[in-house]
């Protein structure tokens, strides 16, 4: 008898980007007044909520800025650098070794050999956040030389991998009001690290978002993963935690966990808000009124996300000409009645149209010059903090009664308005990204909604018109800008390169809208002014006349939500990203007799 026995094995294998599991936590430090002892019992909670998150499955943890130490006892003192230092400690540069296993190498860092514990005996990436003092005697570190007490202070950051690895320390190169107790770093720290699971993470610190360095470097060579450890408060309105990192993780398609200090700041100003983005979307967010317990510990959140963020390729998005406007408006902030449907700050005007929901209760406003964080908006205001004070260009909508500077105060809305388009011109190069907060239940978790890109939340930039959509349905707008950063403007307290690839590419974005056509050929008078922009020849002529074509305003300052192209403008290969297919068909043939 013969017997055929026909065996076919196939395998399908699907070579893809790592998918991983992070997790940030929104913690207060212990507020013992006794700084040894706080720093010890913050250590204890830091790592039993690091155990924790390693049960819940986590790779990752991130805490948050200044939240393995807290403030001073009189935090509100800023020029008292002492009382800094001594929560500060002198943190060995890393050299790739066990910390935990080498404790007396870091007799001055108990902080640095308790995290490399925590991370050795529960398996998982620690980033944290303290401060580090660098002793300028018979030293040659950068700055030294100009150090007025003998020693330099940073604002720090600090990773280690799953077996306690000490991987980096980073000093935030960007300040926002610690000028007066804070050296700014002089090394122009372009920090990231690899883990033991195959991802790598851009380091950055609170502040660094809001500007071109060290960010966009590293955004240029590659990295898509990004931690950041913060303390950002929420008294400005259009400076809202969870949404600009929102719009930045948007802006730049990556992924982004930060993690906030909760703290209460008095006179209505809190800090809190904390997430998971990519490239976008919304994987997880925190945010809640603090309420003070010593013995609370923090909350922990979890996304899981892909390592290689270009796989998502949302929509297109052209718009059919280019916007032209010739008004100008006086310097500062200008605002007016929604209802009105626009006005403008210097150069920067900005339109409001297609409203869905009443506009009482809501005011417009424009910025073509300097922000401040100040508190105080009047024009030519200088509270003498210099990183209190930056260039920008901005259109928004804020939820206010009266048309002053107020409108930029954090508060709940009054009126319903769930829809609407904003429309602005801005200068060549300004980075842009969309800042939008819808209103929720007050005091709870679900008092600030984020919207998603794509559905409730377009935004596209064409060269120098942008333009963002929003509908928000059924929660009421609480603020919506449309916010341009001048990088090239920044007084800044250091000099440090940044890539020619930041220069390409660099103003173009959109996400998908149905109404595009709508953009620039809206109805005649629509709201007040006119929105006839149809004639696309009056708008090349006068950028012909400004020595701009409109092929030059893609190719230098065109942004697109189509990712299948983003690694060409992030650095990255053309075929890192694409998903590979590899089929192998095995046939055996058995043959017994």
């Amino acid at each position: 008898m013969k017997i055929h026995c026909w065996i076919l094995f196939e395998i399908t294998s699907r070579v893809s980007a790592l998918t991983y599991k992070a997790a940030v936590v929104e913690m207060a430090p212990d507020e013992n007044s006794s700084y040894t002892l706080r720093k010890e019992l913050t250590i204890d909670s830091t790592i039993a909520l690091a155990n924790e998150a390693a049960q819940g499955g986590a790779q990752i943890i991130v805490f948050p800025e200044y939240g393995l130490i807290g403030w001073p006892n009189t935090p509100y003192d800023t020029t008292q650098k002492a009382a800094y230092a001594e929560l500060f400690e002198e943190i060995p540069e890393p050299t790739g070794d066990i910390p935990c296993l080498n404790p007396s190498l870091y007799s001055n860092a108990p902080t640095i050999v308790a995290l490399s514990c925590g991370a050795m005996n529960n398996n998982i990436s620690i980033v944290g956040c303290m401060g580090d003092i660098v002793s300028c005697p018979n030293s040659d570190y950068p700055g030294c030389r100009e150090s007025s007490d003998g020693h330099l202070q940073f604002n720090t950051a600090v990773a280690f991998d799953t077996d306690g690895t000490f991987l980096v320390k980073y000093h935030k190169t960007n300040f926002w009001g610690e000028d007066n107790y804070l050296d700014p770093p002089q090394g122009c720290q372009q920090v990231s690290f690899d883990t033991s699971f195959g991802v790598t993470f851009g380091l950055a610190i609170c502040a660094d978002i809001f500007y071109e360095f060290p960010n966009k470097p590293l955004i240029d060579n590659g990295i898509q993963n990004f931690v950041s450890p913060i303390a950002w408060s929420n008294y400005m309105a259009h400076m809202q935690a969870m949404p600009w990192h929102q719009g930045w993780s948007l802006r730049n398609c990556v992924n982004i966990m930060f993690a906030n200090y909760p703290w209460n700041y008095g006179q209505n100003s809190i800090s809190t808000g904390s997430g998971i983005f990519s490239c976008g979307e919304v994987k997880a967010s925190y945010y809640k009124t603090p309420t003070w317990n010593p013995q609370k510990m923090g909350t922990i959140i979890y996304a899981d996300l892909d390592s290689d963020v270009s796989l998502q390729a949302p929509s297109t998005l052209e718009p059919s000409s280019l916007l032209t406007w010739d008004a100008t408006g006086n310097p500062g902030w200008q605002f007016a009645p929604l209802a009105e449907g626009y006005v403008c700050s210097d150069t920067i005007c900005c339109y409001a149209s297609n409203f869905v929901g009443k506009t009482y209760g809501y005011s417009i406003g424009a910025l073509g010059g300097i922000d401040s964080g100040c508190g105080n908006y009047e024009y030519g205001y200088d509270c003498g903090i210099a990183s209190y004070h930056w260039p920008a260009e901005v259109c928004g909508i804020f939820s206010c009664m009266d048309q002053t500077g107020t409108c930029l105060d954090y508060q709940t809305p009054t009126g319903n308005l769930t829809g609407v388009r904003l429309e602005t011109r801005v200068s060549t190069n300004s980075t842009v990204l969309p800042h939008v907060l819808a209103y929720g239940t007050s005091g709870t978790t679900s008092e600030q909604i984020l919207i998603e890109p794509g559905t409730g939340l377009n935004f596209f930039q064409n060269g120098k018109v942008v333009v963002l959509t929003i509908d928000s349905f059924p929660h009421p707008i609480s603020s919506a800008e449309i916010y341009g950063r001048l990088y090239e403007k920044d007084n800044l307290l250091y000099t440090c390169p940044v890539s020619s690839e930041t220069e390409k590419n660099e103003s173009d974005f959109s996400t998908d809208q149905s109404n595009v056509d709508t953009v620039d050929g809206g109805k005649e008078e629509e709201n007040g002014f006119p929105t006839d922009q149809s004639n696309a020849d009056s708008s090349n002529e006068e950028n012909e006349e400004e020595g701009i074509s409109n092929e030059e305003n893609v190719e230098d300052n065109d942004f697109s939500m189509d990712q299948t192209n983003k690694g060409i403008s992030n650095g990255r290969g053309k075929e890192e990203g694409i998903v590979k297919y590899i089929s192998i068909v095995a046939i055996f043939r058995l043959f017994f007799q």
